[in-house]
């Protein structure tokens, strides 16, 4: 995840669709979305409460179960970026690229139960730099890999050796960190199944030709155990980029923090498990929500039947302690079950100029578009640092 652009996976989807493993475009196909501009926080008459929050669009449906969820930054054309929705299933599952509107641009068929998806910029893919999607491919127990056309946005499957170890069951969360000392672009990987006390799995992406390979530098990262209704231990993972940090959510526990890079001093050290009260459903999604160079908020999805919750902590802690992330605020919205959401702070259109957040729904097997701005005007101000 990028904090400079604010992407998450976490985990991290019909008018085209390819007849075997790889991808398909097509023109935007003329499938309905659901638009609503009621997003902006109107309070239900006579409560003083915030009525759940509404999309402001919602996308096209897919043919699954939506799960994670990414946005991609098209630099060349802002108004062209893409939101890359994943769809649950054995087998069947796919990966759809959706523009702004909502609407089907692109979607790859034969998607082996695809849980997460994050996208990283400028990887070094030989002699030139290209961003990529990764997608966590739990049926087939690898990391799925696409460069983005910087121009069209078009996905182009370069998987080359990206296995994970057959007692993992596959993956379910994934985050790319990339390295600001030499642009090293990593995947953090949370299988079905590992060890608790060295859990994540943490790998470096190496072009290979015209592939992309996965090589495991370290296992690092402690889990509680499974979660109270299903056997898997973590449920999401973000990226700050910026501030070299790791998150991953546990279900039924809270939120963990480690340093990002392998080679950090003490990168084996928990910093920070928080989040631990205050949910009643588990905890799913995290995502990072920037308002400046290192300030902002973790965003975490808690999931709830009709009304799913965003809860918002510090994303820099308190004076001279980066690690005590406080829970801020939240935001109710009327996304239904979500596992997934990302949020990214750009100028994209004029009613779209602080960018948007996007949250998986299962009823409607859709994902909501939110104006960003519509999260910040329910989330609380940050405190103001003290003088150092």
């Amino acid at each position: 995840m990028k904090s400079s652009l604010i992407l998450v996976a976490s985990l991290a989807s019909a008018a085209f669709v390819v007849g075997c493993a790889g991808n398909g475009t097509s023109p935007l196909s003329q499938s309905p979305t659901s638009r609503n501009v009621d997003y902006d926080g109107k309070r239900n008459p006579g409560s003083g409460v915030l009525a759940p929050l509404n999309a402001m669009r919602k996308t096209a449906e897919v043919a699954n179960r939506p799960s994670g969820v990414a946005i991609w930054v098209n630099e060349v054309n802002k108004a062209q970026s893409l939101i890359l929705g994943l769809d649950d299933q054995a087998k069947t599952g796919s990966l759809t690229a959706f523009d702004l509107e909502g609407k089907e641009a692109q979607r790859v068929a034969e998607v082996n139960s695809g849980k997460a998806i994050d996208v990283e910029t400028d990887f070094n893919f030989g002699d030139r730099k290209v961003d990529i999607a990764v997608v966590a491919e739990q049926g087939a127990n690898r990391l799925r890999i696409f460069t983005i056309n910087a121009k069209t946005g078009t996905l182009t499957d370069v998987t080359g050796k990206t296995s994970l170890p057959a007692e993992s069951k596959g993956p379910v969360a994934v985050g790319l960190y990339k390295r600001p000392s030499d642009g090293a672009v990593f995947a953090i990987v949370a299988p079905a199944k590992g060890d608790k006390t060295k859990f994540l799995l943490q790998y470096r992406l190496e072009a290979n030709g015209e592939r992309v390979d996965a090589k495991l530098v370290r296992q690092f990262g402690l889990t509680s155990g499974a979660s109270p209704s299903k056997d898997v231990s973590v449920r999401s993972i973000a990226i700050d980029d910026e501030l070299g940090y790791v998150y991953y959510s546990e279900p039924g526990k809270g939120i963990r923090k480690y340093w990002a890079n392998p080679e950090k001093e003490n990168a084996e050290k928990e910093l920070a498990f928080f989040g631990q009260t205050g949910f009643t459903k588990e905890r799913q999604g995290l995502a990072l929500l920037s308002t400046g160079p290192g300030q902002g908020y973790l965003l975490c999805v808690e999931q709830v039947g009709s009304a799913s919750e965003v809860h918002a902590f510090s994303r820099s802690g308190t004076a001279n302690k980066p690690h005590d992330q406080k829970e801020l605020g939240k935001v109710r919205t009327l996304a239904d079950e979500s596992v997934s959401i990302a949020v990214v702070n750009q100028n994209f259109s004029e009613d779209l100029p602080q960018g948007v957040a996007v949250m998986s729904s299962q009823q409607g097997r859709n994902f909501y578009i939110f104006d960003r701005r519509a999260i910040m005007d329910r989330l609380p101000d940050l405190p103001i640092p003290a003088p150092k």
